[in-house]
């Protein structure tokens, strides 16, 4: 899986029930720390804190991240 096709994939990951929606912005971020990319996890924490759901925003929060 090449960086550049990462998103995309992650795009097709089905929501079906509110709570996934949690699931998948957390897994994704743990993903993202885990391969190292640096500046999709920022991308991606930056839109978890401007999310509406609180659960999503603290996504960022836990991750420590500041705009």
């Amino acid at each position: 899986m090449a960086r550049e096709n990462i998103e995309s994939y992650i795009e097709q990951i089905p929501i079906s029930e509110p709570d996934d929606e949690e699931w998948k912005y957390r897994r994704v971020a743990e993903l993202y720390v885990q391969l190292g990319f640096e500046k999709l996890l920022n991308s991606h924490l930056s839109f978890c804190s401007n999310h509406h759901s609180l659960e999503i925003k603290e996504i960022a929060e836990d991750y420590g991240f500041s705009i």
